[in-house]
């Protein structure tokens, strides 16, 4: 709102005598503003005075200024950034009168504004700072006296001022009284803007009335006003009439209770309008109710108080859709959940015990087939021992590769052991120092000579399950030694990085690689990329790998190309976990 300010405002005076004489002097340097100050102009514009018809409150005080002061000629002149506005005059000549403008180049009034300051001009053609104006010349204004119509944020519109067309020595009194006058111009500039913001408040909210009524009417959800105390239906839009197979006289003769379900009527109606006005504003829930052909549905209902013009206190605004459909299908899920719920149950139950026949089928097939296996390999032993003189190349080269199968037999049984229990032990969590692991692993595995492994000087120290990590790394060290074309030249490079949850290892080596379409297959029982004449190996350890690696919620890939080294990538928990099927 623009509010006024009263008083005198850069007047400069001398005493003689009894009275004050204004001087007409130039003005103390003082700080000028720009016409086209952005805050000025907005505050100008939003009085919608500018090009507006006469009225008669701001003819008034023009006609008493001029009467008060005795001057021929008073204004009430709005100033932008190219023109003064008359909003009202008195005693100006014809065709000014009509035109109520000019431009600044006739204007004494943009002065007032530029420096908010009162402008007191006894002779503007000896006047350094009007001297040059052309409204000395075209309009004879000889004398001027200017007030600033400020408002209460300091902004200037323009000023109240008096003209007269000789010279003339502003008294005291002419700048008290005209002070006063603009004082009362601000304050029906200040009504007006008042009442031009209400009434654009008004047809806004209108406006937004009208809006709210179509909104309700044609809404494709139920709309219904409603009184919380009596429970009765105030107003109705037609799909509700739709939704529940009543007319709208129908609703309106009815409470909202008689269409609900008796165990869904919500609570007593002075309480939950007392809980509406002193808490939350709204609620909602889902309700059974009656349509009027018997039939048992469902309605969503939200309901929030009623923030209108001519709504009570007690009156809300209910949302409704029918969702019977979608509550017949919550049901039949429900009943899917609870029969899937049951299945699961048993079938976990079943895997559970199925895993444990397997541990067991595992255990005894791998020590009843381990017996006759050593009892295998100790007649062939004897057999060499006894009849190494005389059996033939052939015949010892036989006996040599029966060793080899029987080994191999054995490391399968092993293995396959080790990739039944994979992800399905829980093992125990320690402190496991992941540089002295490594360290071990390859003491164990004694890489031939001219082979190097070479680890990051920085490894972390992990609390994990140290068995399934360790045979993670052993079969990943192991494969780079063993299927390496050169290894007397060969390199494997370790990287451990800390990635957020996890821990990052990299198994990299420069052996000779592995083509793209093999990166799948790698990964399966008893595949080999060799054959195993040249390579001993069951084909179960990087299925045993990537079993474990999963069951502990990591991932892991491989990068390879033929001739240029492969590198396994994988991620562990940095965390204590308790490894995924423990059964």
């Amino acid at each position: 709102m623009i509010s006024f300010v009263r008083g005198w405002i850069g007047i400069s005076t001398r005493w003689i005598g009894k009275g004050l004489l204004l001087s007409s002097s130039p003005l103390p340097k003082v700080a000028f503003f720009a016409l086209d100050s952005a805050a000025r102009l907005q505050a100008l514009h939003a009085t919608g005075l500018l090009d507006s018809p006469p009225e008669h409150a701001f003819d008034r005080l023009t006609a008493l200024a001029c009467r008060l002061v005795q001057a021929p000629i008073a204004l009430v002149s709005l100033v932008d950034t190219k023109r003064q506005f008359f909003k009202s005059s008195y005693g100006l000549p014809e065709p000014l009168a009509t035109q109520r403008e000019t431009p600044l180049s006739h204007s004494f009034c943009q002065h007032v504004v530029t420096s908010q300051q009162t402008l007191v001009v006894e002779d503007a053609r000896e006047d350094e700072r009007v001297c040059d104006n052309l409204a000395i010349r075209e309009f004879d204004v000889i004398a001027y006296l200017g007030i600033p119509l400020t408002t209460g944020e300091g902004q200037v519109l323009g000023s109240l001022c008096v003209i007269d067309h000789r010279p003339r020595q502003w008294l005291a009194d002419d700048i008290k009284t005209l002070s006063e006058l603009a004082a009362l111009v601000m304050t029906e500039i200040e009504l007006r803007h008042y009442l031009h913001k209400q009434q654009a408040a008004e047809q806004k909210l209108r406006e937004s009335e009208e809006t709210y009524r179509i909104l309700f009417e044609q809404a494709g959800v139920g709309k219904a006003e409603i009184d919380l105390e009596t429970r009765r239906f105030l107003r109705i839009n037609q799909k509700l009439c739709e939704m529940t197979g009543y007319s709208m006289a129908d609703l309106q003769a009815m409470t909202y209770t008689q269409l609900l379900h008796p165990d869904d009527c919500p609570p007593d109606p002075v309480d939950r309008r007392a809980a509406l006005l002193g808490g939350p504003q709204s609620y909602s829930g889902e309700y059974r109710f009656f349509h009027k052909d018997g039939t048992l549905k469902w309605l969503q209902v939200n309901v929030s108080l009623l923030h209108r013009r001519d709504a009570s206190a007690g009156q809300a605004v209910a949302t409704l859709q029918d969702v019977t459909e979608r509550k017949r299908y919550e049901l039949i899920l429900q009943g899917l959940n609870v029969n899937l719920e049951q299945q699961v149950a048993e079938r976990t139950a079943e895997l559970k015990r199925s895993n444990r026949e397997l541990d067991q089928f595992a255990y005894i097939a791998s020590h009843d087939l381990k017996s006759p296996l050593r009892a295998i390999n100790h007649l062939a032993n004897w057999i060499s021992e006894d009849a190494q003189a005389v059996l033939p190349p052939a015949t010892q080269q036989h006996l040599i590769k029966l060793h080899s199968r029987v080994n191999r037999m054995e490391r399968l049984l092993d293995d396959l052991l080790a990739y039944s229990r994979a992800g399905r032990i829980q093992y125990q969590q320690e402190i496991v120092a992941i540089g002295a692991l490594f360290q071990n692993l390859i003491e164990w595995l004694s890489p031939p000579a001219g082979f190097t492994i070479t680890l990051p000087d920085q490894l972390p120290t992990l609390i994990t399950a140290r068995v399934p990590l360790e045979t993670v790394l052993r079969n990943l060290l192991s494969n780079a030694i063993k299927h390496h074309h050169n290894p007397d030249k060969g390199h494997v490079h370790v990287s451990v990085e800390l990635t957020g949850e996890w821990v990052m290892f990299r198994i990299t080596d420069n052996g000779p690689g592995i083509d793209p379409t093999y990166y799948e297959r790698i990964f399966q029982l008893f595949q080999t990329l060799r054959p195993r004449d040249e390579v001993e190996g069951s084909g179960i350890g990087l299925a045993v790998v990537k079993k474990t690696v999963e069951s502990y919620g990591g991932a892991i890939q491989v990068e390879s190309q033929p001739d240029q080294g492969t590198t396994f990538r994988f991620t562990w928990p940095k965390e204590p976990l308790v490894s995924g099927n423990n059964w």
